[in-house]
């Protein structure tokens, strides 16, 4: 039976099994390239019952896609060695009101959320900007830090 490996954080990650680069908060995917054959585990987000996966094309074949359903918010696939395999999922959009500051000085404002990444704030502060992220960020990529993979995830 094949190695078990888990991705329980959606983000860019190098270890010595498994590259993962994500998508978050551009789009709800996340590629994996393995370095040794293995059973994967992926936590989806809140609210996501499913994800669209894509195995890449091994020689003259076409890729492999699959819609696999969630079970206890994870779905498990297998990924060959080398193997390219993207997950594409939903990323809801939230509104959430919050009263911050200290007693006597708070502010109402409005945050605005895409799957579990903040992306702005209303009202943004009357001296500066409380917070304003970009909507359109591309991947991270998985960096090794001092070039030694992180032992596990």
């Amino acid at each position: 039976m094949p190695p078990r490996k888990a991705v329980h954080l959606r983000w860019s990650i190098a270890t010595p099994t498994l590259n993962v680069v994500s998508y978050e908060p551009a789009e709800g995917r996340l590629d994996l390239t393995a370095s040794e054959t293995c059973q994967v585990a992926i936590r989806l987000p809140d609210g996501a019952s499913q994800a669209l996966v894509v195995w890449s094309a091994q020689e003259a074949s076409a890729p492999r896609v699959a819609a696999v359903p969630a079970q206890a918010q994870y779905i498990h696939i297998d990924v060959e060695r080398e193997q390219r395999v993207e997950i594409h999922y939903p990323l809801a959009e939230q509104v959430a009101h919050y009263q911050v500051g200290a007693p006597g000085r708070t502010v109402e404002c409005t945050g605005y959320w895409r799957g579990e990444t903040l992306m702005r704030v209303e009202l943004p502060g009357p001296f500066y900007p409380l917070y304003r992220r970009s909507a359109d960020l591309p991947p991270v990529q998985a960096a090794l830090p001092s070039g030694v993979p992180i032992e596990a995830l």
